[in-house]
């Protein structure tokens, strides 16, 4: 499923970790490797001498990165530009089969460009926070060993299905599916009745036995280690925060929207908040088209799988 990545590196940053945690997963999926990284020219007025001395240093930097990962017998070109511009990342990544994108998130936002990438693309994007690469990893190749895949009922979420299955195969991972039952909302200034909280509890036990069927029968289709969580809460990103570190998951994979997700965004409220706070790396998946864009080969298998999972 994913046979090239894009690795992308920002010089100001120098997020190695990036790099180790892309060498884990390229060799255990077998997958070639593209590195694309910016040259730091922040001084102004730019001089010619400094900056081919920048450039040249750049570039031992990213060979060196590129031999290392030749050595272990991963296929590696690198790239060097002196701007990081999405949309030539993108047309890059469409043009040369790339068909997930690795990047590196320092702080707790969502910068321009991974909003940028999530917006303009279908390719999958992985982010992977400064903690995120898998330090106490002694088996280089070993890659995720616990997978956690929150879903809501929606088929927007079962997206990310074929992408999860995928890697727990070529890794041997464990998979969690995760449900969250929240309680119906109901905002007013005097407490509820004995009769309205009666009514709150019985719609959300529905809903708990709803969803436990669902789970099983999610689960009973994908292949493998394949375990399930069932959640009442009512605040859902906090609650996937929480089982994602009590579970010392590996890997978060998402679909960029949920059941309630606005078209109009990239992302949705549950995405936006896993990005921009997960101490985990955290894979998300476009599920729907983006704007004057085709779904890309990848995007279109995914969907694809995704189907007949469904069907399964």
């Amino acid at each position: 499923m994913f046979t090239h990545l894009l690795i992308v590196l920002n010089a100001k940053k120098s997020p190695d970790y990036l790099v180790e945690h892309s060498t884990r997963l390229a060799r255990a999926i077998k997958a070639r490797v593209t590195i694309i990284s910016q040259m730091d020219i922040s001084t102004k007025p730019i001089d010619p001498l400094d900056w081919h001395i920048r450039k040249i240093e750049a570039e031992a930097k990213l060979n060196q990165m590129a031999e290392q990962l030749r050595d272990i017998n991963i296929e590696t070109q690198v790239i060097i530009s002196e701007k990081l511009d999405t949309g030539q990342l993108i047309e890059f990544a469409q043009a040369d089969q790339v068909d997930l994108i690795l990047v590196s998130k320092q702080v707790d936002n969502i910068d321009d460009m991974i909003h940028a990438l999530l917006k303009q693309t279908n390719i999958p994007i992985l982010v992977v926070p400064q903690s995120g690469f898998l330090l106490n990893d002694a088996i280089v190749t070993t890659c995720y060993q616990k997978i956690l895949i929150p879903l809501d009922g929606s088929q927007r979420a079962e997206c990310t299905l074929p992408v999860a299955a995928f890697l727990a195969q070529t890794c041997q991972s464990q998979l969690i599916l995760a449900h969250v039952v929240r309680k119906p909302e109901m905002p007013r200034h005097s407490p509820l009745t004995a009769q309205e909280a009666n009514l709150t509890e019985q719609i959300v036990e529905s809903n708990r036995a709803e969803a436990v069927r669902y789970l099983e029968q999610v689960a009973a289709r994908l292949p493998g280690d394949v375990s399930t969580r069932l959640l009442i809460n009512d605040n859902i990103p906090l609650t996937i925060h929480r089982l994602a570190d009590e579970e010392t998951v590996d890997l978060i994979v998402l679909s960029a929207h949920g059941y309630t997700g606005e078209p109009e965004w990239p992302y949705g409220s549950v995405t936006n908040s896993l990005i921009a706070y997960s101490t985990r790396p955290v894979l998300v998946v476009q599920d729907l088209p983006v704007a004057n864009s085709q779904p890309s080969v990848e995007q279109q298998n995914i969907m694809d799988r995704s189907s007949e999972i469904r069907r399964a």
